[in-house]
């Protein structure tokens, strides 16, 4: 079993500076909005490219960075995603900030993402 996975980072979310070493830069498909008080958050629809990296980072790392995205909470989830070559995870909107996901707090463009 490897020490190591990939993660898909966008943005300035609470899990911007995972640690670790930065493969390469990378896109996905979805929507970014920006949620006030806590950053950014994906979801994985729409037809936006969502700019970010694939990073390689220690296994470990793992529960310090799904507690600091408030995963228990319903914040953010941690899903699979196949990012080029790459499986890797992402933290994208949970159940619990959905009703902060308003249209017009969409990021334009990939702002900040």
């Amino acid at each position: 079993m490897s020490d190591s996975i990939h993660l898909f980072i966008y943005g300035r979310g609470p899990f911007h500076d995972a640690p670790g070493e930065k493969i390469r830069d990378a896109a996905v498909q979805g929507t970014i909005f920006d949620v006030e008080g806590i950053g950014k958050a994906l979801i994985l629809s729409g037809y936006a490219t969502v700019p970010g990296e694939v990073r390689r980072v220690p296994v470990g790392a793992l529960a310090d960075l799904d507690a600091r995205a408030r995963v228990r909470e319903g914040m953010y989830r941690r899903i699979g995603v196949q990012v080029d070559d790459s499986p890797c995870w992402v933290w994208v909107a949970g159940p619990t900030m959905a009703p902060r996901l308003a249209p017009g707090r969409r990021a334009r463009g990939g702002e900040g993402a």
